[in-house]
């Protein structure tokens, strides 16, 4: 597999993200409101339509910043494949800090149980950054299900990012989080499988670490699994399936993309994705092949502007029919 690894600077511990896009848009909008609002600055009737204006504005980035991001969607795709019939609960991206704590954790969790899943996959990112306070996580003990949680690495986990198309490394917590998670009795899949019996069907789950990593390793997460056998792969970045190996199995699951986080409709995401395969593979359901499906959820949390638009905290629930 080919490795974003080596284009990584590392920076110091005591570094912490300074986000200045954030920082930007907050000045922006105060402009806009103060110039709206401002009724000298603009002759009547322009006044009305300025004020009419900035209060559109106002509206829409106070939904996007405080109302949307704690809303829970459940979005839910019937998937037929060469899969043992069974309902899978997704969630990735959860990304506890600044944002998202326990509470939140816990409605999800909540949610997800409501949902009486066979399965239950957490497709990484469970940290926000590294000085994330990883007892937010706790509720995820919570979590139940017929055959299993199985959860794996995230980039931010392993302290890997990506800003304006660089790389950088801070601290790398994947060990840590890996560790308190099986105790809560989250399965870790890391660069390898596990053997299920849905309704006497042979399944394996696989999950590699996150493949901007040095330790992803995907021929270790295949390992022994034939090739008839019907195989889940879970994979954090959806930019594994650029590596042909990965298309052994029948479906793969990832998160990452936030489904672009602010989003309008007709248009899609407003920035550019962290991956290779860009804004066509932004959420939802792709046919790769004959034998491979993708999955891709937008996810729970956010990152740098505490803002959702168009695209709200998801789980997502795929029915899968043989």
């Amino acid at each position: 597999m080919t490795r974003l690894f080596w284009k990584m600077t590392y920076i110091p511990l005591t570094h912490r993200p300074v986000f200045w896009d954030a920082l930007i848009a907050l000045l922006c909008i105060a402009l806009v409101a103060w110039i709206a609002l401002s009724s000298t600055l603009f002759p009547a009737p322009a006044s009305g339509i300025g004020v009419a204006l900035g209060v559109i504005g106002l509206a829409i980035v106070s939904y996007g910043s405080f109302i949307e991001p704690k809303r829970i969607s459940l979005n839910t795709k019937s998937i037929q494949k060469s899969l043992p019939a069974m309902r899978i609960a997704v969630i990735g991206d959860l990304h506890v800090g600044p944002y998202k704590q326990s509470s939140f954790v816990e409605k999800i969790a909540r949610n997800v149980n409501a949902l009486d899943p066979d399965l239950i996959f957490i497709v990484g990112d469970f940290l926000f950054d590294h000085t994330s306070d990883i007892f937010h996580l706790d509720p995820l003990r919570e979590l139940t299900s017929r055959y299993g949680t199985f959860g794996i690495i995230g980039n931010h986990d392993s302290g890997r990012h990506l800003r304006r198309g660089k790389h950088f490394v801070t601290r790398d917590r994947s060990d840590e989080v890996s560790a308190y998670l099986q105790e809560r009795g989250v399965a870790m899949l890391r660069n390898k499988s596990h053997r299920l019996d849905i309704n006497g069907t042979a399944l394996r789950v696989a999950g590699i670490d996150d493949i901007w990593m040095s330790s992803s390793d995907l021929d270790a997460a295949l390992n022994g699994i034939a090739n008839d056998e019907p195989t889940i792969l879970l994979s954090h970045n959806p930019d594994v399936i650029l590596d042909e190996r990965s298309h052994h199995a029948s479906l793969i699951i990832s998160g990452h993309t936030h489904g672009g986080q602010i989003r309008l409709p007709f248009v899609g995401s407003l920035y550019p994705l962290p991956d290779r395969l860009g804004r066509a593979y932004d959420q939802g359901i792709f046919h790769i092949s004959d034998r491979t499906t993708l999955a891709i959820t937008h996810g729970i949390g956010e990152t740098q502007t505490r803002a959702r638009l168009f695209c709200p905290p998801e789980i997502l629930v795929l029915h899968i029919h043989p």
